[in-house]
């Protein structure tokens, strides 16, 4: 059974800045677009990802999920020196 999921991207989101469509994600798991604001901006339109965006995607199948939630909350690791 198919699973959709919103999230929202932080300003420590490893696809800060990244294309809609250069997101990797499990097998069977698809982005759909995003939401900015009042727009809705699909993968075709190529948008550039920013923090408070809101990704929208799907899984095809259930037992992905944990796999693919866990994707797409993945922050940038940060280093102290």
């Amino acid at each position: 059974k198919p699973s959709s999921s919103i999230h929202q991207v932080y300003f420590n989101s490893v696809f800060l800045g990244a294309r809609l469509s250069e997101v990797e994600l499990p097998n069977q798991c698809f982005l759909l677009g995003l939401v900015r604001g009042n727009q809705v901006y699909s993968l075709a339109d190529a948008p550039e990802i920013l923090a408070e965006d809101w990704l929208v995607a799907v899984a095809l199948n259930e037992s992905v999920v944990p796999e693919f939630d866990l994707c797409l909350k993945q922050a940038k690791l940060s280093r102290i020196d």
